[in-house]
């Protein structure tokens, strides 16, 4: 009799909490979630078992040019670059693109060797884009020939930065067809000299300009205007350089560019695009990427993960503060900072998270909103989306709570279940991202357990319109 009145009592104090996906869909999910380099390794393999849509690289002077390739600073002219780009010192660039990747780097130690070739010909092949970072001088001020150049002041500083931009693009594109086309404007150069540029905003959004001419000639020129994207201003905080690059810049700027290690992304996301409706422009729309986000400090480990996966979350949870690319920082260990996997390869939980969230919201799916009773105290944050192609839509519920909670997901009207059961894959402690079984759907309804601090992923096919 004592343990029947205590079977009522914990059944009384049981609830299930419901989470529906309504039928109408109000807008898409981020298009590409990537990360930025690291220098102890490159694995194409891990990439793409991460699902990663984007791998965001460090080029610039220090890694392609680290003495003037041809020996006479100023030469040769932007005239002369465009009546014969042979006259351009291309044994040099060979060599650099294809040195190993990290000889550059200071006090990195690759284990797995590649050179810069190998790294975008791999990321072409597997349909992963890459971003590159056009800088004149790094953050460890290298190399020292090119500070004149940052900021460019005279004809002849001009004449090296646009021939370097364009040797980079002409390079990658035209010689050796890799389809590199996103490139970004120096790295934090609202940082200073901190970052390599040593010039003011106004230098900043002319450089931005000559830039852009250098990328701009190789693609009418020689690639059939088949379309690139700018990136700027790579800010690191959404703050005037951001406004002021679109005020003055807004005609040339497809990416709105920053950085944000703080635990909310959806705000600068709401400026960003607040400012970018106050200077529209012709043509294609701007999409928003935060180039770097997640940690600086080596804080991979399972309790930050499940913060990312909010940070993703937010990222498309409504059109408002909406972000259509991001790249985490960083991908690999980067000299003393510790990344998603180790120099040995050793995958942080992170990683799993990334895998998980990546699967369900990548790929501009369309999102569904969800409506549900949990309340405030209990921290759980659901996320729906369909996958057009495959027809499957993803349910990711993400708890941040300690006590675990029973869930049931509603699917409206027209969502209809192909079969009759749903697949789950569980992000817990000691179990990441891994199929937990399957959830039996009872009219558009499935029921499980949601342990605390977890995310679960509901994987539901669904018949054809």
């Amino acid at each position: 009799m004592l343990g029947l009145v205590l079977l009522l009592v914990s059944t009384t104090h049981a609830e299930t909490y419901t989470v529906k996906v309504t039928g109408t869909p109000d807008g898409r999910t981020e298009q590409s979630i990537g990360a930025t380099e690291g220098c102890p390794r490159f694995d194409i393999n891990e990439l793409a078992d991460a699902g990663l849509g984007n791998y965001r690289l460090w080029a610039g002077m220090s890694r392609l040019e680290p003495v003037d390739d041809d020996g006479v600073y100023g030469e040769p002219t932007i005239a002369q670059i465009k009546a014969a780009p042979e006259i351009i010192n291309w044994a040099a660039w060979d060599a650099q693109f294809y040195r190993p990747a990290y000889d550059w780097a200071p006090n990195c130690k690759p284990v797995v060797p590649s050179s810069l070739y190998d790294i975008l010909y791999a990321l072409q092949k597997r349909g992963i884009q890459a971003v590159v970072t056009l800088r004149p001088v790094d953050d460890q001020g290298q190399p020292a020939w090119a500070a004149r150049l940052a900021p460019p002041r005279t004809p002849a500083d001009e004449n090296e930065w646009w021939e370097h931009v364009f040797a980079t693009v002409y390079w990658v594109n035209v010689q050796h067809k890799l389809a590199v086309h996103d490139w970004q404007v120096l790295n934090e150069p609202d940082s200073g000299r901190g970052q390599g540029w040593g010039g003011t905003l106004d230098e900043y959004l002319h450089f931005t300009q000559l830039t852009n001419d250098a990328i701009q000639y190789v693609y009418t020129t020689y690639l059939s205007g088949q379309p690139f994207r700018l990136y700027a201003p790579v800010a690191k905080s959404m703050n005037t350089w951001v406004q002021e690059s679109l005020s003055q810049n807004g005609a040339m700027i497809d990416m709105i560019d920053w950085h944000n290690y703080g635990t909310s992304h959806y705000d600068n996301a709401v400026q960003a695009w607040a400012w970018s409706a106050s200077y529209p422009r012709i043509g294609l729309p701007r999409e928003l990427y935060i180039s770097e986000w997640g940690s600086y400090r080596s804080a991979y480990d399972f309790a930050h993960a499940l913060t990312y996966a909010k940070l993703l979350i937010d990222h498309s949870r409504d059109m408002a503060g909406h972000v259509d690319g991001s790249a985490i920082f960083s991908w690999y260990d980067w000299q003393t900072l510790k990344g998603v996997i180790g120099a040995d390869g050793t995958k942080t939980p992170t990683y799993y998270a990334l895998r998980l969230m990546i699967r369900g919201l990548q790929g501009g799916k369309l999102r569904y909103p969800v409506v549900h009773d949990i309340p405030s105290q209990v921290d759980i944050q659901p996320i729906a989306a369909v996958d057009e192609a495959s027809h499957m839509l993803y349910v990711e519920v993400l708890h941040q709570t300690r006590q675990a909670q029973t869930i049931a997901v509603v699917l409206s009207p027209p969502h209809t279940a192909s079969g009759p059961t749903a697949t789950l894959r569980q992000f817990a402690q000691g179990s990441y991202d891994v199929v937990q079984g399957t959830v039996a759907i009872a009219e558009g309804r499935m029921t499980f357990t949601l342990p605390g601090l977890s995310i679960m992923q509901v994987i539901v096919p669904l018949a054809s319109p």
